[in-house]
Order: C-alpha cells, then structure tokens, then sequence
C-alpha cells in the first residue's frame, strides 16, 4: 500500500514571465499563494425536475492570490506592480512543486494593495486570466 505524502506549501513554486509564453522564472518572495479554481453556473431547471431547482457547470474559473513582501528592488515584486499600472497580461504559474501539477495561462493583475502593520510591510496581489495568445493550461 503505498503511502500518502501531504505538500507543504514551502515546496510549491511560483512562476512569471511574459504573456503568450509558459511561466518560467521563479518567484520566491511569495509568503502565501492561493490558487483559486471555481466553476460559473446556469440555472437548468424544467418541470420534470419536480420541484428541484437544476444547476449545470458551464465554464472554469480561477485566480490566484498572493502576498509578499513589499521588496521594489525585487525584479519579479517590479513586474507585478509593472503589470498592474500597466493594465498588461503576464504570465503566471502556480505549481504544487519542481515540475508539478497547477495552472499555467497569461493574467492581469486586478489588485495590488500595500499593508503597512506594525511589522513587515506587505503587498496583497489578485491576477485574473486572460486571452493573450493562449488558453489557460493545466499543468500535470
């Protein structure tokens, strides 16, 4: 019986690079990264439901969210506040490890917020896809 081995967020990696290419340059300065993965949904109801509202998935949906330290010497924290101003794609990857499975497509960045705590301060990030040249990609 072989064993389960859980993931540890550490191990995951990030990429970036330019739109309508695969992601390929790191990230590191990454504290947490979600990768959201969501389905829209159409309201199918008919009356040999009896009763029971119908709901059918029709399209994928995903973002990612990520903090990191607020580091402008960075070159990637440069490229994603680049992208944001600009309102230009880039491309993005969020992989479960070295080669591992996750989503590869071209984003837009959508927030770009700065926390100023009592400690480190932080930039808040939320990159959409979008349709450069290539469709969104699940990597496995």
């Amino acid at each position: 019986m072989a064993l389960y081995t859980v993931r540890i967020g550490l191990d995951c990696k990030f990429y970036r690079g330019p739109a309508g290419a695969l992601a390929s340059l790191e990230v590191k300065n990454v504290k947490e990264l979600t990768l959201v993965l969501e389905l829209t949904e159409e309201e199918a109801t008919t009356r040999e439901a009896e009763g029971w509202e119908m709901t059918e998935p029709i399209l994928f949906r995903s973002s990612l969210e990520w903090t990191m330290n607020w580091k402008p010497s960075d070159t990637n924290f440069a490229a994603f506040k680049t992208a944001f101003f600009a309102k230009a794609a880039i491309a993005l990857a969020a992989l479960d490890g070295p080669g591992g499975e996750g989503l590869d497509a071209d984003y837009k960045m959508f927030r770009f917020t700065r926390a100023e705590p009592k400690g480190i301060v932080t930039v808040s990030c939320l990159a959409k896809p979008v349709f450069v040249s290539r469709a969104p990609k699940w990597k496995s």
